[in-house]
């Protein structure tokens, strides 16, 4: 009689490429199933082969122009579906009354959200979410929060950066594990000020901000595995706002407000890139 169990190495690749609504609902075939898609060995396995996939590709657009109604905060583009339209998502604060939400960042399939005093860890494929409260710190300055994922680890960190109003320099810096669900402080180490998170910006896992050291402009990275702040100089030739960053091409993306473009630096040699596009819905 022929054997028709499948190798274990050929049923991983054909599991590891299935959606994530499939693998939810092949959750329940089987016990050693269950087990097998809860593991992190598989986890980064199927995060590995299925975003490799450009038909997998998709745009996650927070759009600011209906804060009235949150339900339409959220939507999500792929690339090659053949839609015309984003898909509107169901967030977590979908149906609240809070309107002020900060997208923060997405690394790995996951979203993670600030309103107030709290932080949203959102997964839209599984339409799970976990909520994280703040930590306080009296009169304050500034707060500025930054994303990422420690592949090592297999650890999703949100970074907190805090400036008190009594002073223009880094006060406190906090770090929150979503293995340990808690928070610790950290030393940064060097000294900077007039941070700048509004660009989303997250490379290989880190996340990135604009600031000021000694009055020159630079870039400040926290590596998700060290737990230490990296300096990255900005390009001699100007100083605009960082908009993105693409590993693979050494492409970096920058905004020029004064010229309404926006400048790219393509393996050390500085272009210009003029974006114009406008997303609308129809709101019944």
């Amino acid at each position: 009689m022929a054997n028709n169990v499948l190798p274990e190495e050929l049923m991983l690749c054909i599991l590891g490429r299935l959606p994530v609504k499939t693998i939810i609902r092949f959750k329940s075939v089987c016990k050693p199933w269950f087990h097998l898609f809860s593991t992190p060995e598989f986890k980064k396995l199927h995060q590995t082969q299925f975003s490799s996939d450009p038909k997998n590709q998709s745009f996650i657009f927070h759009s600011k122009k209906y804060r009235s109604d949150p339900r339409y905060l959220f939507s999500i583009f792929n690339i090659e579906s053949g839609e015309k339209m984003p898909t509107i998502l169901d967030h977590p604060f979908a149906h609240s009354q809070k309107n002020e939400l900060d997208f923060v960042g997405c690394c790995n399939g996951l979203v993670c959200i600030h309103s107030g005093q709290e932080i949203v860890l959102w997964n839209p494929a599984m339409k799970l979410s976990k909520t994280v409260a703040l930590k306080e710190f009296g009169h304050l300055k500034e707060v500025s929060l930054g994303f990422g994922y420690d592949a090592m680890g297999d650890d999703f960190k949100v970074v907190m950066i805090v400036e008190v109003a009594s002073t223009e320099n880094i006060t406190s810096v906090e770090i929150y594990s979503a293995n340990l669900d808690s928070w610790v402080t950290i030393d940064v180490g060097f000294q900077f000020h007039g941070i700048r998170a509004k660009k989303e910006l997250i490379v290989n896992g880190n996340p990135y901000w604009g600031a000021w050291v000694d009055g020159i402009q630079i870039l400040v990275c926290f590596d998700v595995l060290e737990l230490v702040f990296k300096i990255v100089p900005m390009p001699t030739t100007y100083g605009p706002d960082l908009l993105g960053l693409d590993q693979e091409t050494d492409t970096k993306i920058w905004t020029d407000t004064e010229r309404d473009v926006e400048l790219v630096d393509w393996n050390g040699a500085p272009a210009t890139l003029v974006i114009d596009y406008e997303v609308d819905y129809c709101v019944g």
